[in-house]
């Protein structure tokens, strides 16, 4: 009986994975030919999440083998003379994905269909750190000091947001009632196209 079962369940599967489908598939993003003295500054995606239509055996391959992908390479050396601000055009991003797709596959759609890459070479400064939020103590304590490990970042930026920025502000933060002494990690408020190095204090 369990036989039969198994032999059905073989039969609808492979039926299953013979008929026409969509499934979503992650293609991971590559940024190659970046000198060393470059810093992207905007937030790039680190893949591309796209809605592939075929057969289910090709999904299921897809899927099986997402992990080991050929990427989606954004070549520096193409856009370097457009300035420290680029579009990757969703044209762009097609071609690629059709040319890593099964010649079967169709492509439904896929997101970011685009997306902006600003940068800057090299300019950077050190500003620093102030906390954003309230801590308070409960009666009869007293805050003596709030210190920041560092106590100063570097920032990269283009040149023309750089000049505005003079001191970076932590995550909002909350603490009360308190009655000890308390460390903790958290991040920094970002302003867009701004890259903080750490990306953290203490």
């Amino acid at each position: 009986f369990l036989f039969f079962i198994l032999v059905s369940a073989t039969f609808w599967l492979l039926e299953t994975l013979n008929e026409d489908s969509e499934n979503e598939i992650s293609i991971p993003v590559e940024y190659v030919n970046v000198p060393d003295n470059v810093v992207i500054t905007s937030d790039v995606p680190s893949e591309i999440k796209a809605r592939i239509a075929d057969k289910g055996f090709t999904l299921f391959n897809y899927y099986i083998l997402s992990k080991k992908s050929e990427p989606v390479k954004v070549n520096f050396l193409d856009y370097q003379e457009k300035g420290n601000s680029v579009r990757i055009t969703s044209t762009e991003i097609q071609k690629q994905l059709l040319k890593i797709l099964e010649s079967s596959s169709r492509l439904v759609s896929f997101k970011p269909e685009g997306f902006e890459m600003v940068y800057t070479r090299g300019q950077a400064k050190r500003v620093p750190v102030r906390l954003k939020g309230s801590v308070t103590a409960k009666q009869q304590y007293d805050i003596t000091d709030i210190a920041f490990s560092p106590d100063t970042l570097t920032i990269y930026a283009p040149e023309d947001i750089l000049d505005t920025i003079h001191v970076v502000f932590t995550a909002p933060i909350s603490y009360h009632e308190l009655s000890d002494n308390l460390s903790f990690d958290t991040e920094m408020t970002r302003p867009r196209n701004v890259k903080f190095v750490p990306d953290k204090v203490t």
